[in-house]
């Protein structure tokens, strides 16, 4: 009796998260609510608060809400988020700082379990996808995938370029995809 009594009070002790698996960008950029904060890194350059701002104004304006933008060393990594910027400036950000595979002008957006990822090869690229990501609505492809690619080298939305990605590279298919130059030397 007196275990099932400790159990039931560390469940209620246990903060609830949660953790919703999205099947799209459109998905997850669709149901984003006030209890979705939006992260950015400790190290996150002014170009990935732009970025994040980006979004919260375009939520802000299409839902009237206001999403809570933080740091990373200030958030509980199991709930659902929303994340800005680099591998190397964001560590909430699930992919390798040191071996990124995207060259300049190019970044992500990406379904990563219960989070969003927007990450450029460099802040300019980042801010791209935030733009992307913040007119959803627009990109029938989001609806479709859970990863895709941004390129181009503009801050206006209609010359980017977003194509689907896989969700992992195929090292010696023979195609030599977007972002797999590096990781991929076979193709």
């Amino acid at each position: 009796m007196k275990k099932e009594i400790i159990l039931f009070i560390l469940i209620l002790l246990v903060p609830q998260v949660n953790a919703v698996i999205y099947d799209s960008i459109y998905e997850f950029m669709n149901k984003i609510d006030d209890t979705i904060p939006l992260i950015v890194g400790i190290n996150a350059t002014s170009s990935d608060s732009i970025a994040a701002t980006t979004i919260v104004l375009e939520i802000l304006q299409e839902k009237d809400i206001i999403l809570e933008v933080t740091t990373e060393d200030k958030i509980n990594p199991r709930i659902n988020k929303l994340l800005i910027g680099h591998p190397c400036d964001n560590s909430l950000v699930d992919l390798d700082c040191d071996e990124w595979p995207y060259e300049t002008g190019e970044s992500i957006i990406k379904v990563g379990g219960n989070d969003l990822i927007i990450a450029g090869s460099t802040p300019d690229d980042t801010r791209r996808a935030a733009l992307i990501a913040a007119n959803y609505k627009l990109f029938s492809i989001l609806k479709a995938s859970k990863f895709v690619i941004v390129t181009g080298n503009s801050f206006d939305v209609g010359s980017l370029n977003v194509e689907s990605a896989k969700e992992q590279f195929i090292c010696g298919d023979q195609i030599c995809e977007m972002g797999e130059k590096y990781t991929c030397y076979v193709d």
